[in-house]
């Protein structure tokens, strides 16, 4: 009797492998000789002799995270994947450090730029990466740690100089002052919103569960929200706006006017709501009929019911659409730019206008850890309340 053997194919490891390929056919880095020429592109095997270990180390990955994700995918197997992940990442950090050469010839108004190989190199390993680790049971803090030892690393290169010569680290020192200012302005624009919108959502969601009646008409309001693209909304309320603070002085006194930051903010938490009300909704729906029926024995009120069990029980999924409504938003308010709005967004469109990639790298970059950092400080809030519940329904 023959025995076929299985091959157990890892898909999001096989994903990033591809991506790892990919990389290999872009350009990784545009050298320019100055702020507003058009570079000239290099690929890695163009790159001079001196780097060409660099190539052979990447392909070496490569290759050998291609043979892993066909191998069956025990604890080892993951470790060394991972591990890949991370030296991948590591070697792109050098490959930016050892490129300074390039730049030097070209004097003080040259700039070598990122290109869109170097960009999906760094995707592929951290695919890899995190293909690998959310598969390892290690404690919290060494998974964390691992997490971070790439961007620990890009941190230091960033601090001691060793990235200066990157034509993103002489944007930044550039427009430095302007940069801090408008990252400031964007987070408090957009934690602002959400704070707006849980005032307002969780009461709707209470109502809508609570009042059939109405829960028609308040998913209507958020649903129809979302359908309308970002900048009518925007535009749709600079209109009344102005003519509010046209006819009433004190208004425009206040900073209420058609454009800025009161339009953003009203459009922001009309965009906001719907995560937190659904979620709303939807965890006290779930929540088991005899606990309701233990507390109204108990002798509890409505007050009771809703502060003592209802919330406590709905809390971890409440959690998860204020979650997903700050992640969200933290990328939407990059659009209120076009209405006045402080925030990054002005990096964006300032980049766009300009044609100038590593301008609008400057206003994504920290958007994008924002929402990666605010994504992972909610989950882990959520894991951590969600725990004493579980263990609480168990016992």
């Amino acid at each position: 009797m023959r025995l076929k053997a299985t091959i157990h194919i890892d898909r999001v490891g096989m994903l990033g492998v591809i991506v790892g390929i990919a990389s290999l056919l872009f350009p990784t880095l545009t050298l320019k000789a100055n702020r507003v020429d058009g570079g000239v592109g290099y690929q890695l095997w163009e790159m001079p002799s001196s780097l060409s270990f660099i190539l052979a180390i990447i392909i070496s990955l490569i290759v050998m995270a291609g043979a892993l994700t066909v191998l069956p995918q025990r604890r080892p197997i993951h470790l060394t994947k991972s591990a890949i992940g991370i030296a991948i990442l590591l070697v792109c950090c050098a490959l930016l450090v050892l490129t300074k050469p390039l730049v030097v010839p070209l004097g003080e108004a040259g700039r070598l730029s990122l290109a869109s190989g170097l960009w999906l190199l760094a995707i592929s390993g951290y695919i890899l990466m995190e293909s690998s680790l959310s598969s390892i049971a290690l404690p919290t803090r060494w998974l964390m740690a691992l997490r971070l030892l790439p961007a620990f690393m890009l941190i230091f290169l960033v601090t001691t100089g060793g990235l200066s010569h990157l034509a993103i680290m002489k944007e930044f020192m550039n427009n430095r002052s302007r940069l801090f200012q408008d990252l400031l302005n964007h987070l408090f624009l957009s934690f602002s919103a959400v704070t707006l919108a849980v005032i307002i959502g969780i009461p709707l969601g209470i109502i809508a569960w609570r009042r059939k009646l109405f829960e028609r008409g308040v998913f209507t309001l958020v649903n129809g929200v979302q359908t309308i693209p970002s900048l009518a909304l925007f535009g749709l309320i600079i209109a009344p706006l102005s003519l509010l603070s046209f006819r009433f002085p004190l208004l425009r006194s206040l900073g209420i006017k058609g454009v800025g930051n009161t339009p953003a903010l009203i459009a922001l938490t009309l965009y906001a709501l719907l995560p937190i009300v659904q979620n709303t909704y939807t965890s006290l729906a779930n929540i088991g009929r005899p606990v309701i029926d233990a507390g109204w024995g108990m002798g509890m009120n409505r007050h009771q019911m809703l502060t003592q069990i209802e919330i406590p029980l709905s809390l971890p999924i409440l959690m998860s659409g204020i979650r997903t409504s700050l992640v969200q938003t933290i990328g939407n308010t990059t659009v209120a730019a076009l209405i006045g709005a402080a925030g990054l967004g002005s990096f964006i469109f300032r980049g766009l206008g300009q044609a100038s990639p590593d301008l609008i790298y400057l206003g994504v970059l920290p958007v994008i850890v924002m929402a990666i950092t605010v994504d992972r400080l909610f989950g882990m809030v959520i894991r951590k309340i969600s725990l004493p519940l579980h263990t609480e329904a168990l016992s």
